[in-house]
This record gives structure tokens, C-alpha cells and sequence, in this order.
């Protein structure tokens, strides 16, 4: 399992693995980049490291993932160094670019010079064409994850991390808005390809020109409008953009991957085409190269870009429990104390053996025991010194001189006792008769005393907390965490049923008439007048002034004197849409008998509508179809976790799944039909079982321990309760420890019944030991001595031996 920290300590100075970071170069919602440097090679680097906690299975998919990146070799790639896990927090080590991101240098709200847009778009094709060739998506394309480098260079970053992020919005992180802000339709369902990546670079392309990000609103929204609405118009955002480009750009951001161009280089050449060549060549101002400081722009890595990963409890080395007391270290040092450190002549060691009594004896071999813990009865040997009598002799003193001169009679004396002795043993003859009987000399009295410890089993269940915070084994918590899974979205449509009439009336059809005055007088028509037409073939008979017109007269110099007039016709619906000059009318002004002004329509009159009836989109209709949609489609909440669980984690209950709904019309909307689009979010309480289990084990062998017992099997240990506690994730867990412990003898105890034992009787000594509950059955065996049914008085010389 794994967990977001929302405070990462500030590891400045500190080392990981071959490198120590120098500072701090920005923090984002789920990373924090430091600046490192390599220890041995001094060179810098990038080091970014996540926020979130891996367990093991999703360790080995980032390390796998990792070894694939750092085969990347491409220009516009920022290059993986390194890698690894700092106590379990991911961490990739990359080149250091200095320049910053994109985003940086261009904050939200920039617009780009369409020849530089071009520039970046074929460099970052380049590198993406690359990686799809190699079966590698990127699926985190934005100006964040774009370095700026030397002379125009962009990079790009943060290959391969995309994975891992998605891996923490599972366990409950926010997917930030600054991703889901340029992510294809198929990448929201969990089903992306190389071609989500040519959806996300033309989105950059649209920010770019534009001025502004495509889509904007909540996460929701984001993700609707990426999945359902056209992007809006880009011309009118920047009328530098011709069609030709538009058109490029909406072929790249069509919501079907199979519409979109064969691949991500296709797309950026149809992007250089579609731009001039002298726009493309058009240098760069010098201030729109530079990187603007603007208080709301990102707050990632000047270094590396930000990217939307508790503490896992890893599994023992070797099976074995790293908190067990009674673990056997391999690596323990012999303290080096100084009375004890020098070398001990055996010699040495003899001579005060002989020289004490059994309590001296006694107190030199337990002050030997303490001073060497963890090391075995070895000790290094001193080499003997030589005797130099001569020497000896001469720097001797006058006493000292004596008393050799007495150790010398005293020698001589016993030569001579001695050999008056052994004259008789060869001789057979005593001096003053025949030699006695020797009587033999006992064998001095030991015991060994067999003991077997007593068993008993041993049953007991104990309380744990499982947190979402950060765990402590000492008050009995483990690791938590929230689990949520979103499923694929299922879509359905259905027919409208809302029916609604448009009437005809008061909806007419308008136009123009042209009049031509022939008349030496002029022509004044005001606001509203009616003319009927002549033609009395056609629909419209009659229109209406609109405004009020003036015709000025004709002469000898311009014989026809023309002025047009907008007009209604007063015949509603399709009726009054007629074709041009089908409405015609004449006049007779001045003097004359004979008509000499006349007006016509030079274009058709249209616009006129009969009633009509069409269908619109009801509320029910979207939840009729939505509450099918629910029915069919209800998951089982485990089965949707149950893919994104860990092997060591445990769900507490089934989880709960919440539905969720998305229509492409409105109530009210004028539709034939709606589509509706439902979807699950279903999420989950889970708590690391394992280290639970191990926790409880180690619990009842400290509680045996502290009895004198240890466990001679493995420690069993069943589940017996689990529940959520709090609206904080805290889960309850009760679990019960088993095992058969063995009461155990150690050096203090042995001694001790020794010493109870010493100079008893045997009926007595076994009384004792079956008197003590910490022994099942006890043997003695006695050897030397007079035969007498008592054990020896010195404790030193009674073993005990434990089976």
C-alpha cells in the first residue's frame, strides 16, 4: 500500500544513496525536487522525490518502469541517472536543467509568437516520436513537464512517471487540475495511447496562441468538457490564427483517437504547413524569451517539473522480525572495555585459580562473563617471560638475597626427605619395618542435574489502530489508507419526449425594394406604407415600409433616379418568401397619365415561418435512462478494489460504490434524443494486515518474555475484529495471538539453583525442583564422592543442564 505525506521534512544536506542534496528547488502537490550532487563525481543533478509510499509490489513496478525510462537516449529527453527508494519514498536523480519549465518561463495568461510555438511543437514531436516508436506513452504532457534549455531547446521530463502518480490518485489522492487540463478523452477511461499524447501537445498549442487554457472549470467540468465539448473557436481568441491551423489543431483534438493524425510527427508537420514561412522564421523579441517572475505562476522545481505517491511497513529480512529482542545479531563487536581490553596470559589466569579461594574463584568468573557479553571464552594468550636467575640474583636486594639462600636450603632438605622416602617403595623395606597399606582417595563429588522447562500454551488478543497519518509501532498502529477507484464510464441514449409548436403567426418573411422614379417630381413614401403588388401570382400581395423613404426626381441630365427601402411582408409564414422581382408596383406621379415611377424586390423575400412542431429534452428522460443505466451496471464495490489492493492489505467491510452521471443535453434542450453516460466511484477503508499480524506477534512474545518464556513454534495469529472508527479513516482492528512458549533458563537462573541446590540431600533437591513451576521434570545424577545421597556443597560443582 501506499500514502500521501502532506509534510515531507525539508532533507537538505542530507545524503541519498550516492548523492546530497544542496537545497531545494520547489514542491509540488505530490513531489519535492532538490538540487543534488554526486559524491564521488561532483557533478549536479535533479532529484526528485515523491510523496508517497510504495508497497512492495508497486516497488518492483517502479523500479521496473524506471530501468525502461533510463534506456532513453533522445536530445529533447531529459536523461534518468538514477534511481531507488529512500526509507520507501521513490526518488529519480536526473540531468540538471537550469533553465526551469515552460510553465515558469511562460506563466498562465502568455501568449507565444505562432514561429515559436512551432519551433517547441516540432522538438517535442521529435522526442515523443521517439519514445512511441519504443512502445512508450508519456501521458503527463504540459508545460510543467517542459525544461527550457540552451538556444530555444525544450526537453522533456518526467517520462514514465505518470504511472506511479496514477497509482497514488487510486489510493485516494486528488487528480490536480493541471493534469486532467490537457488529457485526451481516452486517457479520463483509463484506456490511453500514443495518440493521447498528440491530444495533450495540441492543447498546449491552443494555451499557447490562445492565451488561455481550452478548457477550464472544476475537475468535473474538465473532465466533461474533454470528453464531450468542442474546443471553442480559436480565431476568435487570436485572429493571428488562420483556418488552415484551426483546422490542424481540431483534426489533432478530435475526441476518437483513429481521427486524429497516424501519429504525433504527422501532427507536427501539418502544423509547420500551415503556417507561413515567414512567420515561422520571424525571430523571437528579446523579452518574450525571458522567464517571468509572476507571483501566481506554478510553484514547481526550477529544476524539474511538479507531477500529481504513511509509511510502509517492509517485510523482515530473512524472516526475521527487525524489532525481536531475541534476534541473534551477527554483527554484535566484543566491547573493547580498558581493564578488559589487554592481553590475559593463561598462566596468569591459573595462578590466581590457585592462589584464591572458592569465592575469589566464584567472583573471577562472573567478572570474566560480564566483561565480554557477545564474545566467546577465547581470549588472547600472552607469551610466558623467561626466567633470568642471574639477573634475578643481581639486582636482588640484601633480604632478598636471604631468603633465596633459605629457598635453596629448603630445596636441598626436600631432595633429601625425599629420597630417604622413596628407598623403601623400591626396596620394599620400610625404615622401621614393613610399608603400610595405601587406602585409595575418593573422586571429588559432582552432580548433573537434567532439567526440562515447563510448556504451557499461550492465547491472547490484542487492540490495534490503523491511521492514515503517519503509524507508531509503539502505540500499537499500523498503516491505513482510502482506497478509490473510479470506473469506465457506460453511455446510453434514449428518445426525447418533450414536444413543443413554434407558430407561424407573426414570423414574416422581410426584404428590400428598389424604386425607380422617372417622375420630374420626387417620391416621399413615410414609415408603414402599404404597397400592394401587381403580380397577382405570387404569395405576397402586400408589404410594409420599414422606414420612411425619399425618391428624388428625375431630369433631363438622369432620366431614372433609383433608392431602395427595407420592407416586411404582411403575409405570414413560408407564403411571403418569394423570389426576386416577383413583387412589383407602379405609380403615377405629378401630372402625368401614365405611370412613371416603379419599385421591385431585386432579392427574394425569405424568413417567413409556418407553425411547426420539434422535440425537446425532458428531465425524466435523463433519469430514466440514468437509473437504467445504474441498475445494469451496479458493481460490486469489492471486486472494483479488489484489483488495486495489496497482497498485505486487508479491506475493512465491502466499501461503498457512489454513481455518477453525465448527459450531452440539458433539460429543456431542443434534442431528438439524449445520451447518457453513468460511472461508479467506489472506495474503500484498507489497513496493512501483515504488519498488524507480525505487530501482535511481537506483542505476545515481549508478554512471554517478560514471563521468562519463549515461543518454540511460530505465532499464530487470527483476525478477529475490524471497523472503521472515525471519519478520518482510522480503523479498529482486534487480533489474537497464539503460541506454545518454553520457560527459559538463562545464566542468572541456573546459578540461582545451583546455589538452592548446593549441600542438600537428594530427596530434598528433588523436592525442591518439582516444587517450582517453571520446571516439568528434573534428573539427578550424582558421581565421586563417599556414596553418600547429598549433593555437593560448592555450587560451582553442580551442572545443570537444560534440555
Amino acid at each position: 500500500m501506499h500514502v500521501k505525506s502532506t509534510d515531507i521534512d525539508d532533507r537538505t544536506g542530507q545524503q541519498i544513496g550516492d548523492y546530497r542534496l544542496l537545497r531545494q528547488l520547489g514542491e509540488g502537490s505530490s513531489t519535492v525536487v532538490y538540487l543534488g550532487e554526486h559524491l564521488q563525481q561532483h557533478s549536479q543533478v535533479a532529484i526528485k522525490m515523491l510523496h508517497t509510499k510504495l508497497v512492495a509490489r508497486e516497488r518492483a513496478a517502479f523500479l521496473e518502469e524506471m530501468s525502461t525510462v533510463a534506456e532513453l537516449d533522445h536530445p529533447g529527453i531529459v536523461r534518468v541517472l538514477d534511481w531507488g527508494n529512500e526509507q520507501g519514498y521513490p526518488y529519480v536523480v536526473m540531468n540538471y536543467v537550469p533553465g526551469g519549465t515552460l510553465r515558469q518561463r511562460y506563466p498562465k495568461g502568455s501568449r507565444l509568437p505562432l514561429g515559436l510555438v512551432v519551433r517547441y511543437i516540432n522538438q517535442l514531436a521529435d522526442a515523443l516520436q521517439y519514445a512511441h516508436e519504443r512502445n512508450f506513452i508519456h501521458r503527463n504532457i504540459k508545460p510543467e513537464n517542459m525544461l527550457s534549455g540552451d538556444d530555444e531547446q525544450v526537453l522533456l521530463s518526467d517520462f514514465g512517471l505518470a504511472l506511479i502518480s496514477s497509482a497514488s490518485i487510486t489510493q485516494g489522492s486528488q487528480l490536480g487540475a493541471s493534469t486532467l487540463a490537457y488529457m485526451a478523452p481516452e486517457h479520463i477511461v483509463g484506456k490511453s495511447q500514443p495518440a493521447s499524447d498528440q491530444y495533450a501537445l495540441a492543447v498546449v498549442v491552443y494555451e499557447w496562441l490562445a492565451g488561455e487554457q481550452m478548457f477550464q472549470g472544476t475537475l468535473a467540468e474538465l473532465s466533461n468538457q474533454h470528453l464531450y465539448a468542442p474546443p471553442p473557436p480559436l480565431q476568435e481568441k487570436n485572429p493571428a490564427v488562420t483556418s488552415e491551423l484551426e483546422d490542424v489543431l481540431i483534426k489533432a483534438l478530435a475526441k476518437d483517437p483513429a481521427q486524429r493524425y497516424a501519429s504525433v510527427q504527422d501532427f507536427a508537420a501539418a502544423l509547420t504547413q500551415s503556417v507561413p514561412a515567414d512567420v515561422l522564421n520571424a525571430p523571437v523579441a528579446e523579452d518574450e524569451g525571458d522567464i517571468t517572475d509572476r507571483k501566481d505562476a506554478p510553484g514547481d522545481s526550477s529544476a524539474l517539473p511538479e507531477f500529481s505517491i504513511e509509511q510502509l511497513a517492509f517485510p523482515d529480512v530473512g524472516g526475521v522480525a527487525q524489532d525481536d529482542p531475541d534476534r541473534t545479531d551477527p554483527f554484535l563487536r566484543v566491547p573493547a572495555t580498558p581493564e578488559k581490553s589487554g592481553p590475559l596470559a593463561d598462566t596468569d589466569k591459573s595462578a590466581k585459580v590457585a592462589a584464591s579461594n572458592d569465592e575469589e574463584l566464584s567472583t573471577l568468573i562472573d567478572n570474566e562473563a560480564d566483561a565480554w557479553p557477545f564474545a566467546p571464552d577465547v581470549r588472547p594468550i600472552e607469551s610466558n617471560r623467561k626466567l633470568q636467575p642471574l639477573a634475578l640474583w643481581q639486582d636482588a636486594t640484601g633480604p632478598m638475597k636471604r631468603n633465596i639462600v633459605i629457598a635453596t636450603v629448603l630445596l636441598v632438605l626436600l631432595l633429601v626427605s625425599s629420597l630417604a622416602f622413596a628407598f623403601p617403595l623400591v626396596t620394599g623395606r620400610g625404615l622401621f619395618g614393613p610399608p603400610p597399606t595405601p587406602t585409595p582417595t575418593p573422586l571429588p563429588l559432582t552432580a548433573n542435574i537434567t532439567i526440562t522447562p515447563q510448556q504451557k500454551e499461550w492465547n491472547k488478543t490484542y487492540s490495534l489502530s490503523a491511521v492514515t497519518g503517519t503509524p507508531h509501532a509503539t502505540q500499537h498502529q499500523v498503516q491505513a489508507r482510502v482506497l478509490t477507484v473510479t470506473t469506465p464510464a457506460q453511455a446510453q441514449t434514449a428518445q426525447a419526449s418533450g414536444k413543443r409548436v413554434m407558430p407561424g403567426t407573426g414570423v414574416a418573411a422581410t426584404g428590400t425594394l428598389t424604386f425607380d422614379n422617372t417622375a420630374l417630381v420626387p417620391l416621399a413614401f413615410p414609415a408603414g406604407t402599404v404597397l400592394a403588388n401587381t403580380l397577382g401570382t405570387v404569395g405576397a400581395t402586400q408589404v410594409v415600409l420599414n422606414a420612411p423613404l425619399v425618391v428624388p426626381a428625375a431630369s433631363a441630365v438622369q432620366s431614372h433616379v433609383q433608392a431602395s427601402v427595407a420592407v416586411h411582408v404582411v403575409k405570414v409564414g413560408k407564403a411571403g418568401n418569394i423570389a426576386a422581382g416577383q413583387f412589383v408596383v407602379r405609380g403615377t406621379a405629378g401630372a402625368a397619365t401614365a405611370p412613371n415611377w416603379s419599385a421591385t424586390n431585386p432579392a427574394a423575400f425569405a424568413g417567413g415561418v409556418d407553425e411547426r412542431t420539434y422535440m425537446y429534452v425532458q428531465q425524466s428522460d435523463i433519469d430514466t435512462t440514468a437509473a437504467a443505466l445504474i441498475q445494469a451496471n451496479a458493481p460490486a464495490p469489492a471486486q472494483v478494489l479488489k484489483p488495486k489492493i495489496s497482497a498485505n492489505e486487508r479491506l475493512v467491510g465491502e466499501g461503498a460504490c457512489t454513481p455518477g452521471q453525465q448527459a450531452n443535453h440539458q433539460a429543456n434542450e431542443q434534442a431528438a434524443n439524449v445520451t447518457v453516460s453513468v460511472w461508479f466511484t467506489c472506495s474503500g477503508n484498507l489497513y496493512d494486515y501483515d504488519r498488524a499480524s507480525m505487530l501482535t506477534a511481537s506483542l505476545l512474545r515481549d508478554e512471554m518474555k517478560t514471563a521468562h518464556y519463549t515461543a518454540i513454534n511460530t505465532v499464530k495469529t487470527t483476525l478477529k475484529q475490524q471497523r472503521v472508527a472515525d471519519d478520518q479513516g482510522t480503523i479498529v482492528i482486534q487480533i489474537q495471538a497464539q503460541a506454545r512458549g518454553s520457560y527459559y533458563f538463562d545464566d542468572a537462573a541456573i546459578k540461582n539453583i545451583a546455589n538452592q541446590l548446593a549441600g542438600k540431600s537428594m530427596s530434598a533437591a528433588e523436592t525442591w525442583l518439582h516444587g517450582q513451576t517453571s520446571i516439568s521434570v528434573a534428573k539427578i545424577k550424582l558421581s565421586g564422592g563417599t556414596g553418600k545421597q547429598v549433593l555437593p556443597a560448592r555450587a560451582q560443582d553442580i551442572t545443570i543442564s537444560v534440555s
